[in-house]
């Protein structure tokens, strides 16, 4: 989690994988380091997080950012994230359900308001969005 939340296009990020058959990452964007990324032109058309977040190219990014970190893992023994899904919102700083004081994440309960997109994460035969 930590090495995959030091990408500068996330911020933040929950590994899932506790009785699945692989692991899985949820993953909140950062919306304006994204567009940088993306480029003016392009993200000048998408104008909404669900936009960014339902983008093929945005999808593609995030999914080198992860490849980037497995590669950095090769050879420690530690299992790859196979898998991951976009938060469709971002998830509010003062969400006490999802966040502690400090602002760290819940990751139970995380999870459990986005079951659905991890249901689906793994539904889909392992493949990245």
């Amino acid at each position: 989690e930590l090495r995959i939340s030091r990408s500068p296009l996330i911020a933040l990020c929950a590994l899932v994988g506790e009785s699945r058959p692989a692991l899985g990452v949820l993953v909140e964007i950062r919306p304006d380091e994204v567009r940088r990324r993306l480029g003016t032109e392009l993200a000048a058309s998408l104008g909404t997080y669900e936009q960014l977040v339902n983008h093929p190219e945005l999808v593609s990014l995030i999914g080198a950012e992860i490849q980037a970190v497995n590669d950095s893992f090769a050879g420690e023994g530690t299992p790859p994230v196979k898998v991951f899904r976009l938060l469709p919102e971002p998830v509010d700083s003062g969400d006490r359900e999802v966040r502690t004081a400090t602002g760290k994440i819940r990751r139970a309960h995380l999870i459990k308001r986005y079951g659905w997109l991890v249901e689906e994460m793994y539904a889909t035969q392992l493949s990245p969005a």
